[in-house]
């Protein structure tokens, strides 16, 4: 399920935009009661290490720079249990920030589809 899609990530406006999705992302995941609990941290710097990593990650899947492990990242995800209705709930979030910065409906399908490639690799 781990693929590089570059074109995907340069459509999205490349890197820098990502990285601010990624921050507009938690600000919807922790309204929302399905999944606030995936994304809470005990303190400022801890949440703000775990944006960080959640940007390296994304922008590397979607064909950026950097590597990632992506077989460890999966494992770390599938620890945490999560369920369908909590990828779900990830997925809506991410539909809603693309949406809020106007991301062409084409792409949004696209970003949509790529997610539920990893439903597999992710959920328990």
């Amino acid at each position: 399920a781990f693929v590089r899609n570059s074109s995907l990530l340069s459509r999205l406006g490349g890197e820098s935009v990502v990285s601010l999705m990624i921050r507009y992302f938690y600000g919807k995941a922790f309204s929302d009661a399905r999944i606030v609990k995936l994304f809470d941290a005990p303190d400022a710097a801890t949440l703000e290490s775990r944006i960080q990593q959640q940007i390296v990650f994304v922008t590397a899947v979607l064909g950026g720079g950097g590597a990632v492990d992506a077989r460890a990242t999966y494992a770390g995800l599938m620890a945490l249990g999560i369920t369908n209705d909590q990828f779900d709930a990830v997925v809506d979030g991410i539909s809603a920030t693309l949406r809020s910065q106007n991301v062409p409906p084409t792409v949004m399908s696209e970003v949509e589809a790529f997610c539920e490639g990893l439903r597999a690799s992710i959920v328990r």
